[in-house]
C-alpha cells in the first residue's frame, strides 16, 4: 500500500516538474518571438535616427532607395530683376523681369506642384508633384524680387552663395542670408570664388568646396548639404570632393529632367529672360 501511495507521489511530481519545464520553454520562446511583433526590433524597423555629425535626419536604406524611383522638376534661375542692355547679352539673358517671374510662380501652384528644398529631400519630404527652385550666386535681386514673391505665396528655393562675394555690391549681405534661411530658404554653397573646378589642384578644389561650407555654417544655424558647381563644370575626382566635403546634393546645368540615381549629378532646367516653364512642368 505504502508503495502504490509512493508511486502515486512519484508520477505526481514528475506531472509537476514537466509543466514548469514547459512554462519555462513558452515564456522564453515569447520573449524571443516578441520584439519583432511589437517593432521594438532596432534592426528592423528603426527608421529615423539624428547625425549627429551633420546635425540632419538621415532615413533607413529602404527609404533611400525610393528618392531613386521619382523625378521632379528643378529649375535654375540667376537674376531676378528688369535688364535688357544689348552690350551685356549675357546678364540680359540671366535675368527674369520679376512680373514674368510672379507669374511663373503662379502657373507652378497652378499647376499642383508644391516647392521643396534638399533639406526636404533629406527628411523624405517630398510631395505627390514636387519641384525646386534654385537660385545662382547669391545675387541681392534675389531677396530684393524674389524672396517677397515666394513668401507671399508660402513657397521655398535655394540659393546657392558664392562666401567670397556676401556683402559685395549687388550680392545678399550676412543678414539678408540669415533672414531668408530662417524663413526657410535653403542656403547651398557655389564655391568661394566660383572657379572651373576641373582646371584646380586637388587641394585647391578642396579649398573652394569645403571652406565655403565651413564659411556659410558659421552663419547660419544649420548644417550645408547642398551643392552647385561653377558653370555645372566637374570631374570624377571633383565629384569625390564634393562628398567628402559632406554635401549631401549638388546640382549640375544638364538641361533635363532630375532624377536621383546619383545625387551628387543632378539635372536642372535653365530659365532664362524669355523661357517658358511650362514645358518644364509637363515634362
Amino acid at each position: 500500500m505504502r508503495k502504490k501511495r509512493s508511486n502515486k507521489k512519484l508520477v505526481i511530481l514528475l506531472v509537476i516538474s514537466a509543466l514548469i519545464i514547459c512554462s519555462i520553454f513558452f515564456i522564453k520562446q515569447e520573449k524571443v518571438i516578441s520584439p519583432n511583433r511589437s517593432g521594438d526590433n532596432s534592426e528592423e524597423v528603426q527608421v529615423e535616427t539624428t547625425d549627429n555629425q551633420n546635425g540632419t535626419e538621415t532615413k533607413s536604406s529602404a527609404e533611400k532607395s525610393d528618392l531613386k524611383n521619382i523625378s521632379m522638376p528643378i529649375l535654375m534661375y540667376h537674376h531676378i530683376r528688369d535688364f535688357n542692355d544689348p552690350n551685356d547679352k549675357i546678364g540680359t539673358n540671366l535675368s527674369v523681369p520679376p512680373q514674368r517671374f510672379a507669374e511663373q510662380l503662379d502657373l507652378i501652384k497652378s499647376s499642383g506642384y508644391t516647392t521643396i528644398t534638399f533639406n526636404d529631400l533629406e527628411k523624405n519630404n517630398i510631395p505627390a508633384k514636387a519641384i525646386i527652385l534654385t537660385f545662382d550666386d547669391g545675387y541681392k535681386n534675389f531677396y530684393e524680387n524674389a524672396y517677397p514673391e515666394l513668401k507671399k505665396r508660402g513657397m521655398v528655393g535655394v540659393v546657392f552663395v558664392i562666401t567670397q562675394d556676401i556683402g559685395k555690391d549687388q550680392y545678399m549681405n550676412v543678414l539678408e542670408i540669415k533672414e531668408v534661411n530662417e524663413a526657410g530658404i535653403e542656403i547651398g554653397s557655389h564655391t568661394i570664388s566660383h572657379p572651373d573646378l576641373r582646371n584646380l589642384s586637388k587641394d585647391r578644389a578642396a579649398k573652394e568646396v569645403t571652406e565655403s561650407k565651413q564659411s556659410l555654417e558659421s552663419i547660419l544655424s544649420n548644417k550645408v548639404i547642398s551643392f552647385c558647381y561653377p558653370s555645372g563644370k566637374f570631374t570624377d575626382e571633383t565629384l569625390l570632393i564634393v562628398k567628402d566635403a559632406g554635401y549631401k546634393y549638388a546640382v549640375t546645368t544638364i538641361n533635363k529632367i532630375t532624377t536621383f540615381e546619383n545625387v551628387l549629378e543632378l539635372n536642372r532646367y535653365r530659365v532664362n529672360n524669355d523661357t517658358s516653364i511650362k514645358k518644364f512642368l509637363n515634362d
